[in-house]
């Protein structure tokens, strides 16, 4: 099963911050809060996610945008340019296997979707589904705690 499938999208709206984009993990019975995206826990894409409220993304959900905008940090564009470039790099770039994977391969609005990030699969998949949501304007998310239903 793909990655794509254990992560949800939500797209939220009030007066003072527009729409925001968010993606948070599905999380399943006997998981942490970090779902598909625990292998990205103390790593440097990992520290680019911030871990909310539930309480904060509930009240998110009805209206509110500012209590979460308050815990959620930088916008996604300015997180792509924390990812050090050696870490950030396709993997097909290092590789040679794919065309479009050269100097315009990195992290940000242009990023190409067949981007790849080397590492043992888990990590991979999760690196580069935030790298995509990242590109969309995604926001990117943990969200801890019982309020949220």
């Amino acid at each position: 099963m793909s990655i794509y499938h254990r992560l949800r999208e939500y797209r939220l709206q009030d007066n003072t911050w527009g729409e925001i984009l968010i993606t948070r993990p599905i999380v399943r019975a006997g998981e942490d809060s970090w779902g598909v995206l625990a292998p990205l826990r103390g790593t440097v894409w990992g520290d680019q996610i911030p871990v909310v409220s539930g309480k904060a993304l509930s009240i998110a959900a009805h209206g509110w945008l500012s209590p979460l905008m308050e815990e959620i940090g930088p916008d996604p564009a300015n997180l792509c340019k924390l990812i050090p470039p050696e870490i950030a790099v396709c993997h097909q770039a290092q590789e040679k296997t794919c065309p479009l994977a050269g100097p315009a391969c990195v992290l940000g609005p242009d990023l190409p979707e067949c981007y790849e990030v080397a590492g043992e699969y888990a990590f991979a998949a999760a690196a580069q589904a935030v790298a995509l949501a990242w590109k969309f304007g995604r926001y990117v998310i943990v969200v801890e705690g019982g309020e949220f239903g």
